[in-house]
């Protein structure tokens, strides 16, 4: 899979307007969650932003969206 770069998004935490770079990937993936989940971007980076701890928004994100699939994953292994 080639590397598609990054983007720089708007995003609202919390109330709070952000913006936030992530590889387009990382993108893609969250618009897939917040479809799955009927949520918009900002909500879903207003959940995570709360539960971070010390980490960035960036990384918080980048981990929310690897274990969102690797747990969906799990819940549906291949045969």
């Amino acid at each position: 899979m080639p590397e598609q770069g990054q983007e720089s998004r708007n995003i609202v935490v919390n109330g709070q307007r952000t913006s936030m770079r992530l590889e387009v990937e990382f993108w893609q993936a969250l618009d897939v969650i917040c479809e799955r989940q009927g949520m918009t971007v900002n909500q879903i980076c207003t959940l995570v932003g709360r539960k971070r701890g010390t980490a960035s928004l960036t990384a918080a994100v980048r981990v929310y969206v690897i274990t969102y699939f690797r747990d969906a994953a799990v819940e549906q292994p291949s045969a």
